[in-house]
């Protein structure tokens, strides 16, 4: 054990003061040791890299050097590994593993002597595992059918509190992890900062409950931690593991003992053995708020920063005979614009419409009217599931327009909170107040919700062709009537087109409509129905987070931000102002992709080959540093920049709607289209929206566009609605205006007409039911999609450790916010956040003398932070790099 660190202990544990080792005797012992221990290895060229294998020669002496005087200020070398030396090797990693364990442990036996066992059932049993040999698999954000391929990392160390085998370990159970290096260098820092920043994504896209992440990085003696958030990150100044022992244990005891929250979890989002539940937010006026359960993760982003949207479907019973099926918009939004909530109480405000109908003049749309039959269609189908969404379809001046999600007034649409460490007072949950007092460079982000009483699936889970250009034609009624009411959407795409379905459940997302194995003939819900007939489900345009308020002329601050989402953006030039033309033509982008990359009902998505050349995916059209920026100079605030900022991993923005894989050989239609496609128009592509790809959209031409599209869309006479679908947006022989001219022309009216000629188009003898056996495999994999990071099923939560049977080696209980932990000691900090450049870097420790502490290493359990771990300078660190996964040899 350390010296200072043993002769510490003792004092504690064999008088309940501390009255035989005062902390001014140990800050001047340490003060000697440090400098007699800094001179000899600067003298020996350890530190200044002057000498080689001077590290051998000295570990040789340091069992005599450990006895020689009163104090020597290093860990014996049975208790911690040599960590001066210029090689590293898996044991070493190991053993620096358990050496964080026995620290925490030792921390653990002071709180004991000081409290009494009692306080053992509420200690925590958090425990560093050492994964170096160990793939961690993901969840999501990654290709899953790989073994070995984006997504899977080897972490040197992570710290969980599962009882899983090592080798069953996935990102869902990361706490936090450790990163080692032999020595402290400017190129090993970059190196392990770099490797975390790809930690840190995973466990962020991996975990709904995860606000920001806390790793730890070692490099030689000296330990960092390291904070990475939405918008940006800090890191401390080093803590030197040999000689400020204070802060090495108090470090040790704050991963281990600290409240979730304070760690980057969510408090309003609980595991227990059941699963996930949601704690919801009642309106300040109505003073309502409730628990509910988390059933499904419908879109989860792939992206750990900036906006990284989520949606999860949630039930909440209100009674005991009635449940309500709800859907919950996530988000991380630049304080600057306007939420998803605001943008919804704008929708369900009737005046907006004649104050639109005097912006727009001549230009304003009026309402299309759906026929008898699509209106009978979708009817039949609400009387065979009993239930329906509660639009206010005959009121045209209704507070909830058709084929638009419904806004849950119950809920506040107001930001989140948190928990300040500093103070454990509540505050805003936004990326200042994480990051606050550690850095000024961060993006403005705050973290919102807004539920919805309209569960929704994603347009491509449609049942036959139908039913999705169905799904298309009431979403353009829908974005209508948002446009009717002042706001234009801007953020058309495959996954805000959704089919609105009574529950987020397989039955919904899939209908019970199949030919009968028995006799061929087509049924539903065991009924046999005529063969022309199909499940109809309404669609809807849904997520308005990029909704830009025209009515209000700040509101255009949100016209920067984005232009649309790739591959379906517009081809107008960046600087074009926005406009509602716009949206139509990403609606003919969507309309046409889906056609290229689907090859069935049910998401049957088409798998390309990994292009020659990757590169990142843009979450929008616009990098994330640029609409910051504007955004910034919009409102005429000050731009912020932090390393890396708006550049995503490779390894984790490049699997999309799809996971690229190779292609079957022997496959000629298949690699004849392969060929055909446009790289950017292929889902999963790894090509930004640059100004090559705007080029090659707007010269499309009708052969690579016919021939592009899948066998399935090809039926009947469909090919020549599919060419009046062309000639809405580019030149034909028929009409020959260029692109940006007949884009200035688009109307509702026009493109509702079109798609209604292809649904006519399309014979209902070759689009009927699909066979019983596509069915069943489709819920399978829907219902692995909705529930694979809400599956509690891999847990094995470990129960609270008895007193009597105490074992410093046991794994952990699942943290939780006991008032009692309150107390335990608390402990000042003394650690600082520092500016990242080289001078900076060096093994010096900058703690300072008035922040010894005269207190136990004993953390204050649930209200100290990293924000209470330093107070002084600043330091950015987010070097978002498009690493390929290989460990750096060190």
């Amino acid at each position: 054990m350390h010296e200072n660190g043993t002769r510490w202990l003792k004092a504690r544990l064999e008088d309940d003061s501390p009255s035989r080792l005062k902390p001014a005797d140990l800050h001047d012992d340490m003060v000697v040791a440090r400098g007699r221990v800094r001179d000899e290895l600067i003298k020996r060229g350890v530190l200044q890299d002057k000498a080689k294998d001077v590290a051998d020669e000295w570990c040789s002496k340091f069992q005599v050097v450990e006895l020689q005087g009163r104090i020597m200020g290093h860990w014996s070398t049975a208790v911690c590994p040599w960590l001066y030396d210029r090689q590293t090797d898996g044991a070493k990693k190991k053993a620096v593993l358990i050496f964080l364990n026995k620290s925490s442990t030792w921390v653990d036996e002071v709180i004991t002597h000081q409290q009494g066992r009692s306080v053992l059932s509420k200690l925590r049993k958090r425990t560093w595992l050492h994964t170096d040999n160990t793939l961690i698999r993901p969840k999501t954000g990654a290709n899953l059918a790989a073994p070995n391929g984006p997504g899977f990392r080897k972490p040197e160390g992570v710290l969980v509190d599962t009882t899983r085998p090592i080798h069953l370990i996935e990102w869902t159970d990361v706490i936090s992890a450790l990163e080692f290096k032999y020595r402290n260098t400017k190129a090993l820092m970059e190196d392990a900062t770099n490797y975390m920043s790809e930690i840190a994504r995973f466990i962020l896209t991996n975990q709904i409950d995860r606000r920001y992440f806390v790793g730890l990085l070692m490099l030689g003696t000296d330990l960092f931690v390291y904070i990475y958030t939405r918008g940006g990150s800090s890191i401390t100044t080093p803590i030197d593991m040999y000689h400020d022992v204070n802060d090495f244990l108090h470090c040790m005891a704050w991963f281990k003992h600290a409240d979730l929250e304070l760690l980057g979890y969510d408090n309003s989002i609980i595991r227990n053995s059941r699963g996930f539940r949601m704690a919801l937010n009642g309106d300040a006026e109505l003073a309502h708020g409730a628990m509910t359960d988390i059933v499904s993760v419908i879109y989860n982003s792939n992206s750990a920063i900036g906006r990284s949207t989520r949606i999860l479907g949630l039930t909440y019973q209100r009674s005991l005979a009635e449940t309500d099926n709800l859907i919950v918009k996530d988000v991380w939004q630049n304080i600057w614009l306007a939420s998803d909530g605001e943008i919804h109480k704008l929708l369900e405000d009737h005046g907006r419409i004649d104050e639109t109908r005097k912006l727009l003049g001549s230009g304003f749309p009026e309402r299309i009217h759906k026929t008898p039959a699509e209106a009978g269609l979708t009817e039949e189908l609400f009387q065979s599931w009993g239930t329906s969404p509660q639009w206010d379809d005959l009121n045209v001046e209704g507070m909830y327009p058709w084929h638009l999600p419904i806004r849950d007034n119950r809920f506040s649409v107001k930001p989140l909170e948190m928990t300040d460490g500093n103070d454990g007072q509540k505050a805003l949950d936004s990326v200042s107040n994480i990051l606050k007092e550690t850095t000024t460079a961060s993006d403005t982000l705050v973290h919102c919700r807004t539920v919805f009483r309209t569960p929704a699936v994603r347009c491509t889970w449609f049942s036959c062709r139908r039913e999705f250009l169905h799904c298309i034609l009431d979403s353009l009624l829908g974005h209508l009537e948002a446009c009717r009411r002042g706001i234009m959407h801007r953020d058309t795409s495959d996954g805000n087109v959704w089919f609105w379905v009574p529950q987020t459940d397989p039955q919904y997302a899939v209908p019970e409509w199949y030919l009968s194995p028995q006799n061929g003939k087509p049924e539903f819900c065991t009924l046999e129905i005529p063969a022309p007939w199909f499940p109809k489900r309404p669609g809807m345009a849904g997520d308005f987070g990029l909704g830009l308020n025209m009515l209000d002329e700040t509101g255009a601050a949100n016209a920067v931000t984005t232009t649309g989402t790739f591959p379906f953006g517009t081809t107008a030039d960046s600087k074009e102002a926005p406009h509602l033309t716009h949206d139509l033509e990403s609606y003919i982008f969507l309309i046409w992709i889906v056609g290229v990359n689907f090859k069935g009902p049910y998401h049957q998505v088409e798998h390309w080959p990994d292009p020659p050349k990757p590169g990142p995916i843009p979450d929008n059209s616009m990098p994330n540093d640029k609409a910051s920026d504007l955004i910034s100079s919009k409102f005429q605030r000050p731009s912020c920049h932090w390393s890396g900022k708006g550049q995503p991993s490779t390894s984790v923005k490049r699997f999309t709607a799809t996971q690229r894989t190779s292609a079957k050989s022997g496959d000629e239609e298949f690699e004849r289209r392969n060929a055909m496609v446009p790289e950017w128009a292929k889902m999963g592509s790894l090509h930004p929206r640059t100004e090559p790809v705007l080029r090659q959209k707007r010269a499309l031409t009708y052969e690579i566009f016919d021939l592009s599209l899948h066998p399935y869309w090809k039926v009947g006479k469909l090919s020549d609605g599919w060419r009046k679908l062309f000639n809405l947006l580019w030149p034909t022989q028929e009409d020959s205006r260029t692109i940006n001219s007949k884009r200035s022309s688009l109307t509702h009216a026009a493109l509702v007409s079109v798609i209604r000629e292809m649904i006519l188009l399309i014979p209902p003898a070759d689009d009927g039911a699909p066979s019983k056996v596509v069915v069943e495999n489709a819920r399978q994999r829907y219902s692995s999609s909705i529930t694979r990071l809400v599956n509690v099923d891999r847990y094995k939560l470990v129960p609270p450790v008895c007193p009597s049977l105490y074992d410093s080696g046991a794994s952990v209980p699942p943290p939780s916010s006991d008032p009692s932990r309150s107390a335990l000691p608390s402990t000042p900090s003394s650690y600082q956040f520092i500016e990242y450049n080289s001078r900076s870097m060096r093994r010096t420790s900058r703690k300072r003398p008035s922040d010894t502490s005269a207190s136990g290493p004993s953390p204050q359990a649930g209200t100290s932070s990293l924000q209470s771990a330093g107070n002084t300078g600043s330091r950015t660190s987010d070097p978002m790099s498009n690493s390929s996964g290989k460990r750096r040899k060190v």
